[in-house]
């Protein structure tokens, strides 16, 4: 599974290098701008099914129970998908707010690809490798679109369609293969309950929303105030600090699974796990961050042409969040969480997103720096906060206790 997942990974830093290879800062940050709207998309119709879906899932003894837990799931992301295209729909009649049909259409349009792609079946079924070879398989054919199609006539719309309509592939493929090998049945709509899973699930939906808007606010904010050439350089540094996320996020997701298995042997077994995972998360991230930094001006070269040499001081800047988002996937997804007190998190979470919101309005960032500074500052405050929630709950980030997570699904 590593191996798919580090193929995905170059496929995307190689979608990178396309895509600043034909278009301009402007049109670059037009793309990122749609692969984010295309993420609230799914994050909205998702409403938490990746936790609750799973569970529910994986405790059906038979083959009806598991096909109810599925029918029900979908008819409640077909619920919020209707919704969230009528609002979408309404929000291009509002002129201030400069939002075309093209930006609607890319919303829709990935709403509707997670409704019909279950991927979350196939992790509840433990899939995983056919998930990440889907993954592997949809850049691979975005990247060779993009290359193909797009470098030959330089066209934007384009690009974002090779982008957005790639992932609709395992759709056609992966979908009839739970049907065809057994997993679920189909069960009539008259015996859909969708509004019980949208009860049930709504802490759990409204928790993804808060972190969604928290992690997006600078660039939905510099989206608003900056210019589009500005905003693409912004985007462009940006997207290099997504990229080393996303590898801190899947080495911690290995440590997770080593510092949960540690929860049987004893409170001096949970503070080694926890220490060698905290040291081991926080320097993978510095060691990102020395790297971005000193080597930034050859990255912006390297991947990109001359019109993006202004980015590298905004990379320098956002190179500095990286081991503060280390430190912060370790105290949230390690203790915060799986000791029971995720809603506390969430109202750490909402008053950073409404300060950031603040600021923003106060026009106090008016440049792409100012804005990585913003992004910088966000992940700083939050590990203050996530240390100050722990030890107001009794918690000890370096030195946890077996009692100290009674809500922990130990294997």
């Amino acid at each position: 599974m590593l191996s798919s997942q580090a193929l995905a990974y170059g496929m995307a830093i190689l979608q990178v290098k396309a895509l600043t290879r034909i278009f301009g800062p402007a049109h670059f940050g037009m793309i990122g701008f749609s692969q984010i709207l295309s993420l609230a998309a799914t994050v909205f119709v998702s409403f938490g099914v990746n936790n609750t879906g799973i569970h529910a899932y994986r405790r059906s003894a038979d083959i009806a129970g598991r096909s109810a837990v599925a029918w029900n799931q979908f008819s409640a992301q077909a619920v919020l998908t209707f919704v969230f295209s009528l609002v979408t729909l309404a929000l291009t009649a509002i002129p201030t707010l400069q939002f075309s049909l093209a930006n609607a259409e890319i919303l829709i349009v990935s709403s509707l690809t997670f409704l019909l792609f279950p991927s979350w079946i196939l992790a509840a079924t433990g899939r995983f490798r056919t998930l990440s070879l889907w993954n592997v398989a949809i850049r691979g054919a975005s990247l060779a679109l993009i290359v193909i199609f797009v470098h030959r006539d330089n066209d934007l719309i384009l690009a974002l369609c090779c982008i957005l309509l790639t992932s609709v592939l395992p759709v056609l493929i992966a979908t009839p293969l739970l049907f065809r090998q057994g997993e679920i049945i189909f069960i009539h709509p008259r015996y859909w309950r969708p509004m019980q899973v949208l009860r049930n699930d709504f802490f759990v939906g409204c928790s993804n929303y808060f972190v969604f808007i928290y992690m997006y606010v600078p660039v939905l904010g510099g989206r608003i105030v900056l210019g589009s050439q500005e905003f693409g350089l912004f985007m462009f540094a940006d997207r290099f600090r997504s990229l080393a996320n996303t590898g801190i996020s899947t080495v911690g997701s290995v440590l997770f699974n080593r510092f949960s298995g540690s929860f049987s042997s004893g409170a001096p077994a949970v503070r080694r796990s926890a220490r060698i995972s905290l040291a081991a998360i926080v320097s993978l991230g510095a060691g990102g961050a020395i790297v971005l930094a000193a080597f930034s001006r050859l990255i912006v070269l390297f991947f990109a042409t001359t019109k993006y040499s202004a980015s590298d001081s905004v990379l320098c800047v956002l190179a500095l969040s990286l081991p503060l988002i280390g430190l912060n996937f370790f105290l949230t997804n390690f203790l915060i969480n799986i000791s029971g007190h995720s809603r506390r998190l969430m109202v750490v979470l909402f008053a950073i997103t409404a300060i950031s919101i603040l600021l923003i309005l106060a026009g106090l960032f008016g440049s792409a720096i100012g804005f990585a500074w913003l992004i910088v500052g966000t992940e700083l405050v939050r590990a203050t906060l996530s240390v100050l929630l722990l030890r107001h709950v009794g918690i000890d980030p370096l030195r946890p206790r077996p009692e100290d997570f009674p809500v922990a699904d130990t294997p």
